[in-house]
């Protein structure tokens, strides 16, 4: 969406197309701050742990993403996923349709965890592989926490996700048990925000949450046990919360079927998933801020607007289940940037709210897109605009007193026809480029210079 004016657009330039939503409501692109792009739940999820590359779940990444965006969310927060990462760089790169991404990476957990990657290992291929450490994202103190946080910051993540308490879906029979100390929760948000991080915390019950919120965090997910204890420390600090409704109630459904979830998971998806839209409605009540999250690739990737339903069914009014996905969203990712990385290209988010691939240029705040939506992004658009407005000003600074004196005394014989012939045109292409890029400085004082450098030309072709 590049802007909003009144009345009709009756002229449409080329290549674009007119569309009548006089009858409709048009609103700016959804933020989703909880979705899984690297898989879907299905039977067969346990299993294909074991049978499945990392490339097959990326190439399935790109459908889910295409549908993400296809829905009407054009920015997402993916909490937990190796795979997307490099999601995030090939829509980035313009190679793949999907929303702005930021992601979270591997997901931080303790031995046993909800994101321990071993759980559900025989004893023989736990041996053979040996125990997760923090490399792979599995913490045991305070040391294991903070190295936890520089990988994630090496492998190129965009904010920190920690699963503060057991989970439904993972092959452990708690899903609601504490998995972090204080210390361990403050050490990661501290040397978080080293880096300019943010951290989720993944939590199902009391005592987890309440840490993970002592300790600091910025958001609490699910937040299924959420207690009035708990809600007032989240008050005090200003903790997020992201209820993810439709992840639990999709849930709670198909745990009611037989064979979609292993038996040790089906007791917890019952009991758990039921609960969280009246964790929701209990928070809305209290005051609790909440921003909108789905937890989607537990149920089908598109499905996200589903949640404004539920969100609506809670009790929480319309209209602040639309800015939870909106302006409620943005206040929660903050001035985040998708796709930093420690050896990878810097690149940043987009202020405005407009679908990528729309047929217009736009500008965003770490680069532009062209009109078939495909990014100039991070450091080279950047590096060019303020190149060029550093450039216009140190040349109309010390170009304007020279030149007025010139064309006054009209005196030329010290100037060479062709140096100006060649810094006349420069100074147009720097002009050009000004208009481009909207900058008023580069085009004010790229116009004041050109002006007074034809004016020179002129005088000096005149009396040659």
């Amino acid at each position: 969406m590049a802007e909003v004016l009144p009345g009709r657009a009756d002229a449409v330039p080329d290549r674009q197309r007119a569309i009548d939503l006089s009858d409709r409501t048009c609103l700016p692109g959804f933020t989703d701050l909880h979705v899984h792009l690297g898989g879907q739940s299905s039977p067969q999820s346990y299993s294909e742990g074991f049978r499945l590359d990392p490339v097959d779940y990326a190439y399935r990444s790109v459908g889910y993403a295409d549908k993400t965006l296809s829905a009407g969310f054009t920015s997402v927060r993916d909490l937990g996923g190796e795979v997307t990462p490099h999601l995030r760089d090939a829509i980035n790169q313009g190679l793949v349709k999907g929303p702005r991404i930021w992601a979270a990476g591997k997901s931080i957990a303790t031995t046993g965890g909800h994101a321990d990657p071993s759980n559900g290992w025989n004893d023989a291929l736990s041996h053979l592989v040996g125990p997760p450490g923090p490399t792979e994202g599995v913490v045991n103190s305070v040391d294991d926490a903070r190295q936890a946080v520089r990988q994630r910051y090496k492998d190129g993540s965009d904010v920190i996700k920690i699963t503060a308490t057991g989970g439904v879906l993972s092959y452990a029979a708690s899903g609601d048990a504490p998995q972090f100390t204080v210390d361990e929760v403050k050490a990661i948000v501290d040397t978080a925000k080293d880096y300019g991080y943010k951290v989720a915390a993944h939590a199902h019950g009391e005592e987890g949450m309440y840490r993970a919120v002592a300790g600091g965090v910025t958001s609490i997910e699910h937040g299924t046990y959420m207690s009035d204890r708990v809600m007032k420390l989240m008050k005090e600090k200003g903790t997020w919360y992201v209820p993810t409704i439709h992840a639990g109630r999709f849930v709670a459904e198909k745990a009611r079927e037989p064979g979609y979830f292993p038996d040790i998971v089906r007791p917890k998806a019952a009991r758990i998933g039921a609960l969280i839209q009246d964790t929701a409605a209990k928070a809305y009540r209290n005051g609790v801020k909440i921003a909108f999250g789905t937890d989607m690739g537990v149920g089908p990737h598109g499905d996200n607007a589903r949640e404004f339903l539920y969100m609506v069914e809670a009790g929480i009014p319309a209209a602040q289940a639309l800015q939870a996905a909106t302006i409620r969203a943005a206040e929660r990712a903050g001035r985040g940037r998708p796709g930093r990385a420690g050896r990878r290209q810097a690149r940043r988010h987009h202020r405005h709210a407009g679908r990528p691939g729309g047929r217009h240029r736009q500008r965003d705040e770490g680069g532009f897109r062209d009109e078939g939506g495909r990014g100039l992004q991070g450091a080279g658009a950047m590096s060019l605009e303020w190149m060029g407005y550093l450039a216009a000003t140190c040349t109309t600074l010390s170009f304007v007193p020279q030149a007025v004196k010139t064309i006054r005394t009209r005196d030329t014989s010290g100037i060479s026809l062709w140096m100006y012939v060649v810094f006349t045109f420069g100074i147009a292409c720097w002009f050009g480029y000004g208009l481009f890029l909207k900058s008023w400085p580069m085009i004010v004082s790229n116009a004041i210079t050109f002006l007074l450098s034809s004016t020179i030309l002129g005088l000096k072709l005149k009396h040659k």
